[in-house]
């Protein structure tokens, strides 16, 4: 005999505040924890901590980014710093 119970389930929201100078995150990363670790232990063995993101528009590049920055923020003395570079169209810059 088959005895059926209800699971109780809770769904929550959770607004993480900006780390440092960083901006508010606009979404909760979901089923990203790999990419979370992996980008995060590339980004502290990069020589001069730069590390770049690449691929189409609209997959979450800047929000990992955002992820990862706010997880390493305390890592660094003076903080992470969010510098958009959307608007910089001069190859000079």
């Amino acid at each position: 005999m088959s005895v059926t119970r209800p699971i109780p389930t809770a769904i929550t929201e959770q607004v993480e505040e900006p780390a440092g100078q960083l901006p508010a995150a606009l979404i909760v990363l979901v089923g990203r924890a790999r990419e979370l670790e992996l980008v995060s232990q590339r980004l502290l063995a990069a020589p001069g901590r730069l590390l770049t993101l690449l691929g189409p528009p609209g997959v979450g590049k800047t929000q990992l980014s955002l992820a990862v920055a706010a997880r390493a923020a305390t890592l660094f003395r003076d903080g992470v710093w969010f510098v958009l570079l959307a608007q910089v169209d001069d190859a000079e810059l």
